[in-house]
C-alpha cells in the first residue's frame, strides 16, 4: 500500500511545516545596525508556501495553525480594514509588522494615537515592530506634539514585543517615540534607535521591565541587542557606554553606529582613530597605541603619524569603560584602524608610470599591509582582554580617500573559529536618506 501525506506522523507533518514558513529563517531581531540600512526581511509572503500546506486538510491545519505572518504597511487605509474586518485567529498569528505610514496633515493626532493603540492591541503575539515612517509625526507644523498624548491613557499593549526598531525620518520622533512605546513593553529584548537626551531614561525603562518580567517568569538572562545612532559632534563615546553600561548592562550585543551631518546625507564617520605612536620591535614590546583626531587622518600622508598628537589616555578609559561590560558578545563602537602613515592606494599599475615607480609603490603597500596587520592584532588584543565575555569585535578601516568608502572588519576572539570575511560596504549609500 502506497503512503501519502495522511499517513505520516504528526511529528513528520509539523516538520514538513516548519521547513515550509520562511519566518523560521528570519532572525529576531531582523533589524540591522544603522550604517547598514538594507531593507526590512518582513514580507507578507513568508508564509505563502505554509499556507496553502496548511490548507491541505483539517488535519493539517490543526497540526499547522496560522502562525508567523507578516503585516507590511504604507498605507492608512489599509491599517483601519485591518481593525474593522481581520478575523481574529490571524490577528493571534501576525508576528512582525513593518509601518511605513506617512504623517497625516490636517488630522488629529490625538485620534490618530488612539487608532494606532487599537491597532496594535488586536495583535497579542506580536513579537517585533520596524517603524520607518509614522503617522504620529506633527513636529512641523502643529501645536500637538507627542509629549501631550500620553495622558490619554490609550496604551500600545506591546505586551510580548521583543524586538522594537525606531528608524522614522522625523529627528523628533525618532528621539520621543522609544520611550513612549517602550513604557508599554514588559519585555524588550532588542532595540535600535537614535542617541538622545533620555537616552538614559529609555534604556533604565526598558532594564526595568525585563527584571520584573524575568523574576515573574523565572527565566534566564536571554541575549540584548542595542543598535544607536549618533553622532560625534553630539555626544561623547566615553559618555554614551557610561550610560548604556549603568542603565542597560545586560546587553550582549552592541552597534554604535556614527555619523557625519553633512548637506542632506549623514555620512558614516567613526568614533575612535587607532593610531600606533611607535614600532619598538627591537625591544619586543611591539606598537603603543593612541588616538588621533579626524582631521589628522588626512594628513598622515604627508606629515607622518609621528608630529601628530597620540591620546593614549583617552583610549585607555574607552577601554576601561568597554571592561564594565560583563555579558557583551559583539561589539561595534565605531573604531577605525589607521596605521602609522595612513592609507595607500591600491597596487595597480597607473597610466605613464615607470617600472621603478610602480616597484616604489608596491614596497609602501607591502610595509602598509604588514604596519596594518600588526595593529590590528594590537587592537585585537587590547579589546578582547579588557572584555573577556566577547567573541566578535568589528573594527573599521578607510578604503580610499573618500569618506564614502569603508572597510569592515569582524574579528573572531579565536582566529580558527568561522567568521565573515571583511568585506567592502559603502554605508553613505544606505544612509543618505535618513534624518533620525
Amino acid at each position: 500500500m502506497s503512503r501519502t501525506l495522511l499517513s505520516l506522523s504528526d511529528d513528520i507533518i509539523h516538520r514538513i511545516g516548519y521547513f515550509l514558513h520562511q519566518d523560521n529563517f528570519i532572525p529576531l531581531p531582523s533589524f540591522h545596525p544603522h550604517w547598514a540600512n538594507f531593507a526590512s526581511d518582513i514580507n507578507p509572503k513568508v508564509a505563502t508556501d505554509y499556507l496553502a500546506f496548511s490548507n491541505t486538510c483539517k488535519r493539517v491545519k490543526k497540526i499547522c495553525p496560522l502562525k508567523g505572518l507578516h503585516i507590511k504597511l504604507s498605507k492608512w487605509s489599509k491599517l483601519l480594514k485591518w481593525i474593522a474586518y481581520s478575523p481574529d485567529q490571524v490577528r493571534k498569528g501576525v508576528h512582525r509588522i513593518h509601518l511605513d505610514i506617512s504623517p497625516r496633515p490636517g488630522k488629529s493626532i490625538i485620534s490618530t494615537w488612539i487608532t494606532l493603540s487599537t491597532f496594535f492591541r488586536i495583535f497579542p503575539f506580536l513579537e517585533e515592530l520596524i517603524l520607518i515612517d509614522t503617522p504620529l509625526c506633527r513636529h512641523y507644523n502643529s501645536t500637538t506634539k507627542l509629549a501631550d498624548i500620553h495622558i490619554l491613557g490609550a496604551p500600545m499593549a506591546l505586551t510580548n514585543l521583543k524586538s522594537l526598531a525606531v528608524d522614522v525620518n522625523c529627528r523628533v520622533c525618532a528621539e520621543t517615540l522609544p520611550l513612549f512605546l517602550i513604557k508599554e513593553i514588559e519585555a524588550l529584548q532588542h532595540l535600535k534607535a537614535v542617541d538622545c537626551s533620555n537616552l538614559s531614561l529609555v534604556l533604565q525603562t526598558m532594564s526595568d521591565n525585563l527584571t520584573i518580567s524575568d523574576t515573574s517568569k523565572h527565566q534566564p538572562l536571554s541575549d540584548h541587542t542595542l543598535c544607536f545612532k549618533a553622532y560625534p559632534t553630539l555626544t561623547d563615546i566615553e559618555e554614551m557606554l557610561d550610560k548604556i553600561n549603568t542603565t542597560f548592562p545586560r546587553v550582549t550585543e552592541l552597534h554604535l553606529s556614527p555619523h557625519h551631518r553633512v548637506s542632506s546625507a549623514h555620512k558614516f564617520r567613526p568614533y575612535l582613530y587607532v593610531n600606533n605612536v611607535e614600532r619598538n620591535y627591537k625591544s619586543g614590546e611591539g606598537l603603543t597605541l593612541g588616538l588621533i583626531q579626524a582631521h589628522d587622518v588626512w594628513s598622515l600622508k604627508t606629515s607622518g603619524s609621528t608630529s601628530m598628537r597620540h591620546d593614549t589616555d583617552s583610549l585607555q578609559k574607552i577601554i576601561d569603560s568597554l571592561a564594565r561590560f560583563t555579558r557583551l558578545q559583539v561589539l561595534d563602537c565605531g573604531v577605525a584602524v589607521i596605521p602609522e602613515d595612513g592609507y595607500w592606494e591600491h597596487t595597480s599599475a597607473k597610466h605613464g608610470e615607470t617600472l621603478s615607480e610602480f616597484m616604489d609603490r608596491i614596497k609602501r603597500w607591502t610595509d602598509y599591509s604588514r604596519i596594518r596587520s600588526d595593529l590590528l592584532s594590537s587592537v585585537e588584543i587590547m579589546f578582547f582582554n579588557a572584555i573577556p565575555s566577547l567573541s566578535c569585535l568589528q573594527l573599521w578601516d578607510v578604503d580610499s580617500d573618500d569618506w564614502k568608502y569603508w572597510t569592515r572588519f569582524l574579528q573572531p576572539e579565536d582566529p580558527n573559529e568561522d567568521c565573515e570575511d571583511c568585506y567592502d560596504c559603502i554605508p553613505v549609500l544606505f544612509t543618505s536618506s535618513k534624518i533620525g
